[in-house]
């Protein structure tokens, strides 16, 4: 720093010719490697970087064309109608037309109608989700006429694209227990949904066990049952057994015996961690 305040250039030396030509290297070696990329590129698919864009706006296009489409909303709505069912005829190929229709006819007690513009509308956007989404609301409408079948249907078309829904997840899973639970696969299937969603679910991760270990997936079944207590079951002496039993089926005795005796400690007499007890000693 000089005497006045100036910035004095020994402080920030100018740039040499040799760090010039350096800089014009990288900038070259940069150039080449986009170029030699783009080349690799259409070496290894046989496609150049445009033609590759060209596909995907296709593909994008033709998966979500239609949907896109659905979700326009005429000009007539946007100002606000209060003849929707005219409008609605109008445009048969409007989602937010039909949802506007199904809402209107919901909130007038005719339910039969308002559930085919549901239908409708979960036609023309499959991958609607949310709480008054097509699916959703013709879930509910069928556990309000007790129509089980219907509303497992409907919620599990739902849970096919939207994994992040618990509410309709738990729905569903009560629904396939009131149905007997006869359909195991299914009754995982949203077990395992439940479990990743809210893993502090005990009872959840119980259920899930024991439908692993009713079909012989003993090292999945531990892994739920370790889960559930962790979680802070209600019932833990019956998750401590519960996973006895699993570590009996894997072949750990030891561990088996261990969870065992957690199982007395924690409720003494029990009769199940005293069968269990009984047919591990040697």
């Amino acid at each position: 720093m000089s005497p006045n305040g100036s910035v004095e250039d020994e402080e920030f030396p100018e740039e040499t010719s040799g760090e010039r030509d350096s800089s014009k290297r990288d900038h070259s070696d940069e150039q080449r490697e986009g170029k030699e990329g783009e080349a690799a590129l259409k070496e290894g698919l046989g496609v150049d970087i445009d033609t590759l864009q060209a596909g995907f706006d296709t593909l994008l296009k033709a998966k979500y064309g239609p949907i896109v489409k659905a979700m326009a909303i005429p000009k007539e709505v946007e100002v606000g109608t209060p003849d929707i069912e005219r409008v609605a005829a109008a445009n048969p190929g409007s989602y937010p037309v039909q949802m506007k229709l199904a809402d209107f006819l919901y909130k007038e007690g005719r339910i039969d109608e308002a559930m085919r513009v549901w239908e409708r509308a979960a036609q023309l956007v499959p991958i609607a989700v949310g709480p008054t989404s097509p699916h959703v609301m013709m879930a509910k409408i069928s556990v309000q006429k007790g129509d089980s079948a219907r509303a497992i249907k409907e919620l599990e078309a739902l849970l096919e694209t939207s994994h992040t829904d618990l509410e309709s997840a738990r729905m569903l899973a009560k629904l396939l227990q009131e149905a007997g639970g006869a359909d195991k696969t299914r009754l995982m299937k949203v077990y395992a949904l439940i479990s990743s969603l809210d893993p502090f679910d005990a009872a959840n991760h119980s259920a899930l066990g024991r439908l692993k270990m009713a079909s012989g997936d003993p090292t999945t079944a531990a892994r739920e049952f370790r889960a559930a207590i962790a979680a802070g079951s209600l019932d833990e002496a019956a998750a401590h057994v519960d996973l006895a039993e699993s570590y009996v089926a894997l072949g750990d005795k030891v561990k088996a015996k261990r969870e065992a005796i957690a199982a007395m400690e924690v409720a003494p007499g029990y009769p199940r961690a005293q069968d269990l007890l009984l047919k591990l000693l040697p």
